[in-house]
């Protein structure tokens, strides 16, 4: 089958970054094919993409996928007013245009489904269905530490004071960092001193930073 042929017909799974050469591809990407498989299923049918396998001019070619790419998919509860709720919020993370808003893994979508799972087969009701949120999951699965130090504003307040001053007057400085044992005073001058470093490129003034033993 001809490149663009095979373009046309799976244009409808293809992930709209997948299509952006500017766009970084992950997982998220597999995640929106499922998406519209899932689709296809809840509607009782089969696409074969969105454009037609012949010929078409090039207008109507990038126009459609535009529309691919910006066009949001309907609320499925639109067409099928009596499915399950939480099946349709399901999937239609799973085909969010924006990579982001979906699953950031199968392993948080399956977790979701098999909630819905117990949903339609009845075994997870009233109180614990309530506490069922769609995604929860998987925006726990996102967690990270956040880079850095915490809650040390004060002190790195303090020794862009000291470091202004030297700036300003050509006089050396020495700034004392006191702490119980691993509280972080080592780490907290060796950010500070090196994000100086890169800041400076050594231009303004020498920084330099030592543990006493």
């Amino acid at each position: 089958m001809p490149e663009s042929a095979s373009f046309r017909r799976h244009l409808r799974f293809i992930a709209p970054e997948a299509i952006s050469s500017l766009s970084a591809i992950g997982p998220a990407a597999d995640v929106f094919s499922w998406g519209m498989a899932a689709v296809d299923l809840i509607n009782g049918k089969s696409e074969s993409g969105t454009l037609s396998t012949g010929d078409s001019d090039g207008a109507e070619f990038f126009s459609t996928v535009y529309a691919h790419s910006t066009r949001p998919l309907p609320p499925l509860t639109d067409f099928h007013p009596s499915m399950t709720p939480e099946l349709a919020e399901v999937v239609q993370r799973a085909v969010s245009l924006d990579p982001e808003a979906r699953y950031n893994s199968f392993s948080a979508l399956i977790y979701d489904l098999n909630q819905v799972k117990q949903i339609c087969q009845g075994t997870l009701r009233g109180a614990a269905r309530t506490q069922f949120t769609v995604g929860h999951i998987d925006q726990q699965s996102r967690f990270a530490l956040p880079p850095g130090l915490l809650d040390r504003e004060e002190e790195f307040a303090m020794l862009e004071e000291a470091y202004q001053l030297v700036k300003s007057t050509g006089s050396s400085q020495v700034a004392c960092c006191w702490g119980t044992s691993g509280s972080g005073k080592s780490k907290l001058l060796e950010l500070w001193a090196r994000q100086k470093e890169r800041d400076n490129a050594g231009q303004d003034c020498f920084v330099g930073w030592a543990k006493v033993s």
